[in-house]
């Protein structure tokens, strides 16, 4: 169960029900779409929310429920989800939840989903029921909406290009090819 307090207009997450994920399913090490170091986006996230309300224990709390949320529904799915759409989802204000997003991560809304995208492409290309369908296909059922933007992803999570994974995958030269790179 989730708990929201509503002060004036301004959801708070107070309490959560559920017991939180294992660990982020985000590595706060991992390279975000600009090729920069996370640490330096948080950074820049610290200042950017010096006035807002949501402090670090809500702001942690909301991403944990973002994470369950994103784990058990998969709206990554879609490939037109927006950041709206998903606070509405899980009842807060799209600002806190891009501040969650943000400052805990140091990635952007879109690195973020992505990366859930990417993940699940990698177990398409894993599966035998996936052989013989090409990557467009597998872009579009892991929520991509194009195929350029699966490749950009998918090559800074792995190194090599989708192609190139499921060739290592088929020659037997990928020798931990379940291991996402960052």
């Amino acid at each position: 169960f989730l708990l929201i307090a509503i002060a004036g207009c301004r959801c708070q997450l107070l309490a959560f029900g559920q017991a939180a994920l294992p660990a982020s399913t985000l590595d706060p090490g991992c390279i975000n779409h600009h090729g920069t170091s996370d640490s330096l986006s948080a950074d820049k996230a610290d200042k950017k929310y010096q006035r807002s309300l949501l402090d670090s224990s809500t702001a942690e709390a909301l991403w944990q429920t973002l994470n369950q949320y994103m784990e058990k529904e998969q709206p990554f799915l879609q490939a037109g989800l927006k950041m709206p759409e998903l606070a509405v989802a899980l009842g807060v204000l799209p600002n806190d939840l891009s501040q969650a997003i943000n400052t805990i991560s140091g990635q952007s809304f879109y690195d973020f989903v992505n990366g859930f995208r990417v993940r699940q492409a990698q177990k398409l290309l894993l599966s035998p029921d996936y052989n013989e369908v090409t990557m467009l296909v597998i872009a579009m059922e892991s929520g991509f909406a194009s195929k350029a933007t699966f490749y950009k992803y998918f090559k800074l999570h792995f190194s090599m290009t989708p192609a190139e994974y499921k060739k290592a995958r088929d020659t037997g030269r990928g020798d931990n090819l379940s291991t996402v790179v960052n």
